[in-house]
């Protein structure tokens, strides 16, 4: 379907690509190496790009490295970018190296490839490790000595992020330096990421590396890095439209696309969902940011889900993209849902359950005045307290999380102020009384909260008397809510871990939880909340 936009016309001039570039890059003093690179790329050649680094550049700790790691989202947006040309990509990151184990894998990871582009990103291990910064300098300046040596090879810096309020850090500073002596571009991840926002946590919340996310960020800045080395003028602009949204429980969920298109050519809009392509042709002439509107399957079953958004658009030689994640989560209707917790959200140790007697539950949700009421009843044939353990979930016990920022930030995937989580521990004892500990400190006013517990035939039950106005009330009908239960059945900690909502990464990512309507309409279809961050 094509959008009619409301443009006016105006004489059209064309420039070949390449001459334009070489102009630009003539008057730019662009070195050869990226002359040769921008020429390679338009004609539609096999371009080999080699990403040398440390664990950001292997991907480490994503469950999809080939796809979301920064060297795979930037390749595949040089492909997306250059449709002719072949964009090979050879990882060459390793986990915990430093710049000096770069210097020494150049022969064999880097040159043996022949590569036409190569992005280094190194800086983190050798702050961690408290090299001094010259030494770090030194190391990263013979690293691109030894690949300006390869002629027509063009090189990429990247600033480390660094976990610390200070944004001009010594190695951070040793990069961009190294980059304006060499005239090499640099991809400024830490500043980027800075920028993005991560919460008070930072980068790397619990010595966690950043997420796909966060990936997307630095994939973002070496591309617009690399831009600069293509330097032709973008006519275009996309993004995501991002929020949180709430919609009647459905297979689908729609997605707007904003684009900006002042050129005189069709814009094709593009919007990859896990693979799945759509295209829609807008006309020019937009001189702000225009909704294309996109529908975005779901889960059969419904929600929890969580898919990819990959939207860019392509207007003559212009092109723009753009990179989030959308995540469609169950809604409780305070005193009207049960919610019921069993075996579809085994998100550790599925192998060992045994069955429902082994570990599930039920939970219930009132509001009575100005106090909200959960109940949870937990099924669970072993009930086990370690008290030589320090970490509450190494016991039995219930999570609570609660996102109670304001709307138009709630579901954002960062810790801020207004996410909270709690563990919830039942005595093991008729006599022994129940008792809770933050996530992480928490105003004085949550010592309001109150938490009772009671043992079952077959498990234990957690009552909580919670204050609306730990939750944003009044004035707050929707906030992020989700429950997960832990189970150890013995000292060794916890074997087992059941979820409602979201999962085993609740405590890392708050757009995974549900959330929980306190105003909730008579007869009212249960909802879904659509997220897109």
């Amino acid at each position: 379907m094509v959008q009619r936009l409301a443009i006016r016309r105006f004489p059209r001039r064309r420039v070949s690509f390449i001459s334009a570039c070489a102009l630009a890059m003539a008057l730019l003093g662009v070195a050869p190496a990226h002359a040769r690179l921008a020429e390679r790329l338009e004609r539609g050649e096999t371009i080999t790009v080699v990403a040398l680094g440390d664990s950001l550049a292997a991907g480490f700790e994503l469950s999809d490295p080939k796809r979301d790691a920064y060297p795979s989202i930037f390749a595949s947006v040089l492909q997306r970018r250059y449709p002719r040309a072949r964009i090979r990509l050879i990882p060459a990151g390793i986990p915990g190296d430093t710049a000096r184990g770069g210097v020494r894998r150049i022969p064999s990871d880097v040159l043996s490839h022949n590569p036409d582009l190569v992005t280094i990103q190194f800086g983190g291990n050798d702050h961690g490790r408290g090299r001094a910064p010259a030494e770090f300098e030194r190391d990263l300046e013979e690293i691109v000595r030894l690949i300006r040596e390869q002629p027509g090879t063009a090189a990429l810096l990247a600033t480390p992020p660094i976990v610390s309020p200070d944004a001009d850090t010594p190695m951070v500073r040793a990069v961009k330096e190294i980059g304006k002596r060499a005239g090499i571009p640099v991809a400024d991840f830490d500043g980027a990421i800075r920028a993005r926002g991560t919460g008070p946590r930072g980068p790397f919340p619990f010595g966690r590396h950043p997420d796909a996310r966060l990936h997307a960020v630095m994939a973002r800045s070496l591309y617009e890095a690399v831009e600069t080395l293509l330097p032709c003028q973008r006519h275009v602009r996309v993004r995501i439209q991002e929020g949180a949204r709430y919609f009647p429980r459905a297979d689908s969920a729609p997605v707007e696309v904003l684009v900006e298109a002042p050129g005189p050519d069709p814009v094709t809009v593009v919007l990859e969902c896990d693979g799945v392509e759509q295209r829609q042709v807008v006309d020019p002439g937009a001189r702000t940011m225009v909704p294309v509107s996109f529908q975005v399957s779901l889960a059969k079953e419904g929600v929890p889900a969580r898919r990819r958004l990959f939207a860019w658009a392509r207007t003559g030689d212009a092109f723009d993209y753009d990179l989030r994640w959308l995540t469609a989560t169950p809604v409780a209707r305070a005193g009207q849902d049960g919610l019921v917790i069993d075996g579809r959200g085994l998100v550790l140790g599925r192998d060992g359950w045994r069955g429902p007697d082994d570990l599930s539950g039920r939970a219930t949700l009132i509001r009575e005045g100005d106090f909200l009421h959960l109940t949870v009843t937990v099924e669970d044939d072993r009930v086990v307290r370690n008290r030589r353990i320090p970490n509450a979930f190494d016991s039995d016990c219930v999570e609570l999380f609660l996102d109670c920022r304001p709307a138009g930030t709630q579901a954002r995937p960062y810790w801020e102020q207004g996410v909270v989580g709690l563990f919830i521990q039942p005595g093991t004892s008729h006599a022994e009384k129940a008792s809770w500990k933050p996530l992480e400190p928490l105003p004085d006013a949550w010592q309001a909260l109150e938490a009772h517990s009671a043992l079952m035939p077959g498990g234990y039950r957690i009552d909580l008397r919670i204050p609306l106005s730990l939750l944003g009330m009044p004035g707050a009908r929707y906030v992020g809510f989700d429950l997960a239960l832990d189970d150890a059945d013995g000292p060794r900690g916890r074997r087992m871990q059941m979820v409602w909502a979201g999962g085993a990464d609740d405590f890392l990512d708050p757009s995974l939880f549900g959330a929980v309507d306190l105003e909730p309409e008579p007869w009212a279809e249960p909802q879904m909340r659509v997220s897109v961050w």
